[in-house]
């Protein structure tokens, strides 16, 4: 493989990888709702110090910040790690709601 081959498969990564960014960045302000709205719910794992709560939030706060960063350029090893982080993310708040959905019928 020659260096040309290289820095040709580099670029259209990080095409690709600015593509899912664009993505992502539009269903934040959704993301965002669904974090914020668990606040005032109980779902299973919420009562640990808030624990929870706080990790999502603060992985809500690191996805917006890196997904907003059009300034910063990811390695392909950064790129892996926010894809895991928002994908992540996603399924917790999914868990979460579910919990809570539960809980509240429970509670009916």
């Amino acid at each position: 493989m020659c260096i040309e081959d290289l820095s040709t498969r580099t670029e259209r990564s990080n095409r690709a990888f600015n593509k899912w960014r664009k993505r992502v960045k539009a269903s934040l302000p959704g993301l965002s709702k669904r974090v914020f709205a668990l606040r005032n719910c109980m779902y299973m794992g919420c009562g640990f110090q808030w624990s929870i709560q706080w990790s999502i939030e603060k992985s809500l706060g690191y996805v917006i910040h890196d997904i907003c960063n059009f300034d910063k350029y990811h390695d392909i090893s950064e790129q892996i790690i926010l894809r895991v982080c928002v994908e992540g993310l996603y399924e917790d708040v999914k868990k979460a709601e579910l919990s809570a959905l539960i809980i509240k019928k429970g509670g009916e």
